[in-house]
């Protein structure tokens, strides 16, 4: 990954930050190894610099020891050290450096027989004599996201892994990152660690939740320390490090249209529909499923393109048979996937055609056309008398149409209704249950892209009243941004 430094300027703002400051006294870095009795400098491959016995807080050496209490010590130097033995009970606790080191804090001595450490002896301090670099602060950031891909409204956790890779103490230390939707949080085996010394690695975890409308979630963190133990003269420019993740946002989505070839039929016989299924996400949908329980659909255009891509539009033919005695062909579609991601959409869209009854013959005897309603063409009040009350169920679905600006409500009206289920370009919106007379549902256009869009409402009716469920359809357009012309100003 990517790491860039930051600039004196980019540091001088960093005060516009969210910043969180990093404490600065604490444990060593590493764990020590145990000696058992005596042990030297000389006897590990060193050479002793000073030897601090008794122990008191002083300097010695260019080396001043700071005896914090009976067992733990802290000291700086401004000599090179490569090894600190603490000297306590039967042994001693020897922390040994990978490169020559000036400041070391919380050394402590081994574990006595009662569990807990030892009072000090003496503590020496040791050097390989090799000529290595002198006081060299260090400072890194890595950060990572937990998601490779995200989607909106979803939460991108990150981890920021901050490691001292000098050999000098870093005070001051401040990490700021003003992307996250939450101040990071110290984590981890570390987080009770306060003095950030050599090889020491502190991680910290922060989220941020992904909107909507983006292709990408970009996030920066930065890291900074003002001073170093002992202290030396850094470069500003010097004193920060950088690392940024970069989240694509993916969107998956699935618009069915079915629309009528017929826009009358006659009951009895086959209506026909089109549909056009498109992929309006991002992303390649890996399973696929096409439904429309009472047609017998066919894929038409080419049908050889088995992989359902972003901007793919699968089209189908339907036919659909239809029974005397029908007042319309209601049919509805349905298309739902799942993207490579594992992430699921679908789509619904719904047509009616409108049918006439047929001119059919008498039944034998009788006066009653055969397939036709009792009673049906006989007008009250011409003599004329109804065999039967027959107390169907009607619906009209009202609302704007047009370009439509502000939000309207779309309602249906009617009688005998048992439930209204409202969708808006496919979406299921509001379903409704009850004996009402009127059910309705807001829709502000704002919501949806400039253009045309459909409120489709799926009516089923009291079972006694005889009735087929229907599907009503309202069509309105988002208006487009009106273009103001400017003011003439000569």
């Amino acid at each position: 990954m990517r790491k860039r430094r930051i600039r004196a300027p980019l540091v001088a703002a960093l005060g516009i930050l969210a910043v969180l400051v990093l404490p600065t006294a604490g444990q060593a870095t590493g764990q020590p190894t145990h000696h058992s009795g005596n042990p030297t400098c000389e006897d590990l491959g060193y050479t002793t610099i000073t030897t601090f016995d008794p122990v008191v807080s002083a300097t010695k050496a260019g080396i001043t020891l700071v005896k914090e209490d009976g067992s733990h010590i802290s000291w700086t130097s401004t000599v090179a050290v490569d090894a600190v033995i603490v000297k306590g009970g039967s042994g001693a606790n020897v922390y040994e450096y990978p490169v020559d080191t000036f400041a070391g804090s919380h050394l402590v001595t081994p574990d006595n027989s009662s569990g807990g450490p030892a009072g000090l002896s003496h503590v020496s301090f040791c050097t390989d004599g090799h000529a290595e670099p002198g006081p060299k602060p260090g400072i890194e950031i890595v950060k990572t996201a937990d998601k490779d891909v995200a989607y909106a409204g979803e939460t991108l956790n990150y981890t920021l892994t901050v490691t001292n890779t000098g050999n000098t103490v870093l005070n001051g230390v401040e990490l700021s990152d003003e992307q996250c939707d939450t101040e990071p949080v110290r984590s981890g085996a570390n987080a009770g660690d306060a003095s950030f010394d050599p090889g020491d690695v502190w991680t910290y975890t922060c989220s941020k939740v992904v909107p909507a409308g983006v292709s990408k979630i970009k996030n920066v963190a930065v890291v900074c320390y003002e001073s170093t133990t002992p202290e030396t003269s850094v470069p500003e420019d010097e004193k920060c490090d950088s690392d940024s993740v970069e989240t694509p946002v993916e969107r998956i989505g699935i618009a069915v249209v079915k629309d009528a070839v017929e826009p009358t039929a006659v009951a009895g016989t086959t209506v026909h529909f089109k549909i056009s299924v498109k992929n309006t996400g991002t992303t390649t949908f890996t399973t696929y499923e096409f439904t429309d329980a009472a047609c017998d659909e066919v894929r038409t255009g080419d049908t050889s393109d088995t992989s359902f891509d972003p901007g793919d539009i699968w089209t189908y033919d339907c036919a659909m048979a239809t029974k005397v005695g029908d007042l319309s062909a209601d049919n509805c579609a349905m298309a739902k996937g799942t993207d490579e991601n594992g992430r699921m959409a679908q789509g619904e869209d719904c047509a009616r055609v409108p049918l006439t009854q047929p001119a059919t013959p008498l039944a034998p005897g009788g006066t009653t056309p055969v397939g036709t309603t009792p009673g049906a063409g006989i007008t009250p009040g011409a003599g004329g008398t109804l065999p039967e009350t027959i107390a169907s169920g009607q619906a009209r679905l009202l609302g704007p149409s047009g370009c439509v600006e502000h939000t309207f409500r779309a309602r249906v009206r009617g009688r005998s209704i048992a439930s209204v289920t409202f969708y808006v370009d496919g979406r299921l919106v509001k379903k409704f249950r009850g004996t009402r007379a009127t059910y309705s549902i807001r829709v502000k256009p704002g919501r949806y892209g400039v253009g045309r869009h459909r409120v489709v409402a799926r009516v089923r009716f009291a079972a006694d009243s005889g009735t087929r469920a229907r599907t009503l359809r309202l069509t309105f357009r988002r208006c487009a941004q009106r273009v103001i012309a400017p003011r003439f100003t000569g």
